[in-house]
């Protein structure tokens, strides 16, 4: 059980796992798959998400839910992904899976 946040919210694994596997249902698509690979065809899509990644990842048919967060974190390779509370996942240009919990 990990504590987090000012409240001291208790996550368990259980709440892990199923915080991922949601996850999954957002990022285990096509639309997004698509969309990872519109930006490593075309670099200058990166500097549009990097504007608002959610809107970005919605424009393009990603179903992201108003209480996640979409992230691109900038670098070589870049990584996109979302967060749904304290839990993240993402993959990299380069279609490395990142997972990790804040």
């Amino acid at each position: 059980m990990v504590e987090r946040g000012r409240g001291k919210k208790r996550i368990s694994p259980q709440d892990i796992r199923a915080t991922l596997r949601r996850l999954e249902g957002i990022l285990v698509t096509k639309p997004f798959f698509d969309t990872l690979q519109s930006m490593v065809d075309e670099p200058s899509l990166v500097e549009e998400a990097k504007r608002n990644p959610k809107s970005f990842l919605r424009g393009r048919g990603v179903d992201i839910p108003d209480e996640a967060e979409a992230f691109l974190m900038e670098g070589s390779p870049y990584v996109v992904g979302a967060c749904l509370f304290h839990v993240c996942a993402g993959y990299s240009s380069e279609f490395a899976t990142v997972f990790y919990v804040d």
